[in-house]
């Protein structure tokens, strides 16, 4: 006769039990309180994978955690993690750990942490676990039927749907930050480069140096996450994303200062930078991917209007650069979704790690390319009209040489003459230096993408 679906999954209990009896050791399980049957899906799997590995870390902090067994029965998935010998007390305090993580996790109700002793006996504790759909005791609602079981299934998929989500977002988060960040520090690092601070000199800058530099990117970390928090998170209508990316950027700017007793180290890259992951993360809230053809669309929807700000008197470079030169920088750059940085910088930089250039080198054919083709109001600002076209025409001439795959000697000492010309004259690419750390960024996000 067949059985039944509860009488299956009765008998998998019981073929646990004995088996772990038999060790004769203490031990923990861990499972997911699963209602109805079958008990495993795509979804149910993939959260029990993720719920037991962070278990298993949160064992590992006050307990030897060796030779954890999984397994998938009837019942549901389980882990079975022997602990030797442990007294009662000891038991009972592991016991009482445990219904702190249950209680703490974001998928509480579901976790089963329960430990046993050397005879299958479990300890228990004093947990009231609250029913998936009313604020009762889930043992008192299943005890009365108060809930149908499709009901009690589709709540427990729906949060372990948002677990896993909100799982993922974290990840995310985490990554674009270390993007971010990992980014700025390299591009701060590059030596030599045309008058910009390096690991090595500070270029025209006499005011700050590499450590500034580090100060200010670790002041800058925090913004960054909480800009991915922003557009993971937020329910933002479009026209509003840009007042967020620059509200969060005010604090940021607050933190650069006052990690550099007031030099302005990275203003730039806090924009440009900012608007990449806040980007960044809203296609991935859309689509769940890291797509450029779709970030470059929404950093155009963010950004759009931005270049009508120059037309209104201002004090900061780029209305000034724009109201003498007719540039439009930053702005202009962005609102047209980053052309120099996916039509210029990335297609060098992959041609870079295609030859197994070295980062350094890499970095600076990749800045050449940008400094060649982008209006920099900083450049402009230091050095007017005829001393910025003279820096993109040398910047010119490496690019040149780079696409005619000359030596790495000739394009070294083409770069050269680049950086001696701004070093003479007291110019700094510094707009262009943010662009190849957005670069970096987004070639970042392309090998993570490919990865996934």
């Amino acid at each position: 006769m067949k059985k039944s679906p509860l009488e299956l999954v009765i008998e998998a209990r019981e073929n646990r039990w004995m088996s772990r009896k038999q060790s004769g050791q203490a031990f923990v399980t861990f499972s997911l309180n699963v209602p109805g049957y079958p008990k495993t899906s795509p979804l149910i799997e993939k959260a029990f994978l993720a719920t037991s590995k962070e278990a298993l870390r949160f064992l590992s902090t006050f307990q030897q955690v060796k030779n954890p067994g999984f397994g998938l029965d009837e019942a549901g998935h389980f882990l079975f993690l022997p602990l030797g010998g442990m007294g009662l007390k000891a038991l009972t305090e592991l016991k009482e750990k445990c219904a702190c993580f249950e209680r703490n996790h974001q998928a509480g109700r579901l976790l089963d942490l329960d430990v046993y002793d050397e005879s299958g006996i479990p300890i228990s504790g004093n947990r009231r676990r609250q029913c998936l759909l009313c604020d009762r005791s889930a043992i008192l609602c299943m005890m009365e039927r108060s809930h149908a079981t499709a009901d009690l299934r589709q709540s427990c998929e729906e949060l372990l749907a948002e677990y896993l989500r909100k799982l993922e977002n974290r990840k995310m988060i985490d990554r674009l930050t270390e993007f971010a960040v990992s980014a700025l520090l390299t591009e701060a690092s590059v030596h030599p480069k045309p008058g910009l601070v390096t690991r090595i000199s500070s270029g025209s800058h006499k005011d700050m140096d590499f450590f500034t530099y580090l100060s200010s990117t670790s002041a800058l970390a925090p913004g960054y996450l909480r800009i991915a928090e922003a557009a993971l998170a937020g329910e933002w209508p479009e026209n509003l994303h840009l007042s967020v990316i620059r509200c969060l950027g005010m604090t940021m700017e607050d933190n650069m200062f006052s990690a550099t007793s007031g030099i302005n180290t990275q203003k730039g890259a806090i924009f440009l930078m900012g608007i990449a992951v806040y980007a960044s993360a809203l296609s991935f809230r859309e689509t769940r991917r890291l797509d450029h053809k779709n970030i470059r669309s929404l950093i155009g929807k963010i950004c759009r209007g931005l270049t009508a700000e120059l037309e209104s008197p201002g004090a900061t470079h780029g209305q000034m650069a724009h109201e003498k030169f007719g540039i439009t920088g930053a702005r202009g750059e962005v609102e047209a979704g980053f052309p120099l940085v996916f039509k210029e910088a990335l297609p060098i930089l992959s041609v870079c790690r295609n030859r197994g250039f070295d980062q350094d080198t890499a970095c600076r054919l990749t800045l050449s390319a940008i400094i060649a083709e982008n209006d920099d109001t900083n450049l402009y600002f230091r050095g007017g009209l005829k001393k910025a076209l003279a820096v993109k025409k040398l910047a010119a001439a490496v690019v040149a040489l780079f696409r005619k795959k000359a030596t790495l000697k000739q394009l070294g000492r083409a770069f050269e003459r680049l950086c001696d010309y701004c070093g003479k004259n007291n110019l700094s690419c510094g707009g262009s230096a943010d662009l190849l750390a957005v670069s970096l960024f987004f070639e970042s996000i392309s090998e993570l993408q490919n990865h996934r």
